[in-house]
């Protein structure tokens, strides 16, 4: 239980931790999370707070904002001055630098894709995947009213470029500079990938996915199967330099291929 708030004595917020607790014991956290998601606004309802928030740690907060729980930790231990503590206690949580995007964004020197795509909330995650499948030396358009900021930062990890133009909406566009590749696509091996089931786990799905990911070399992968899309563990694998295929296969049942990519391995 979090007791004494002093600086000498504040330890990490971790993926486990309890929503009200640490809240009742940093109250200021509660406009950090509000800044990070809009969605964190139903922790200012004093009944959701005191039910939801009572029994929900910060791995159910990522699922309820699709926001990776790295990100989440990341934010708030930043605020805390606990970060670097954060790095001993879940050293899976990648360090994620400031992302600018105005500075990150580069005059369009490639021929743009003639198709225009727009970028929902509800199409989030299937943008996400067609930035992460796009192929060398392509590109594509798209169109938000907000700024999507996650979208951006996947294909600045995956060394795209981009150009970014703010006028009554957004337009972005986003090129894969990467040379043409040879070979053999992985797309083409992914039905050979080892299977992790995280149905029938007995441990902590999260947990047993990060040490399955840390185990996989660049160019391997491995298929997640899960009763639904794991959007949040998806946005963190990305950050972790993995690229993914999603598909349904059944009405309860998921299928995430990752592969780890060769230009992303630290």
């Amino acid at each position: 239980m979090l007791k004494n708030n002093t600086a000498a004595s504040r330890t990490a917020i971790i993926a486990s931790s309890n929503i009200k607790e640490t809240l009742d014991t940093y109250p200021e956290l509660k406009q950090v999370l509000i800044d990070l998601s809009p969605k964190f606004k139903r922790m200012q309802n004093a009944a959701v707070y005191n039910t939801l928030a009572r029994f929900a740690n910060f791995n159910d907060a990522a699922k309820i904002t699709d926001i990776s729980v790295c990100e989440i930790l990341h934010t708030i231990n930043r605020h805390l001055g606990t970060e670097d503590m954060l790095s001993k206690d879940m050293p899976q949580c990648i360090k994620v630098e400031p992302f600018d995007v105005k500075t990150n964004s580069v005059a369009i020197s490639w021929n743009e894709n003639a198709q225009r795509y727009v970028y929902q909330e509800r199409t989030m995650s299937k943008l996400m995947q067609k930035v992460i499948q796009l192929e060398p030396q392509q590109s594509m358009v798209i169109i938000s009213v907000a700024l999507p900021n996650e979208l951006l930062k996947v294909a600045h990890g995956l060394g795209y470029s981009f150009n970014l133009e703010d006028r009554r909406e957004y337009r972005i566009s986003i090129f894969n500079s990467l040379p043409g590749k040879t070979g053999t696509s992985w797309h083409t091996q992914k039905d050979d990938f080892e299977i992790l089931d995280a149905r029938s786990l007995d441990e902590n799905p999260f947990d047993a996915i990060l040490k399955k990911a840390k185990t996989i070399r660049s160019d391997q992968g491995f298929v997640l199967i899960q009763k639904f899309e794991p959007l949040p563990m998806i946005n963190m694998l990305v950050e972790m330099g993995f690229e993914y295929i999603s598909e349904q296969t059944a009405e309860d049942e998921y299928r995430i291929y990752f592969h780890k990519t060769v230009h992303l391995e630290r």
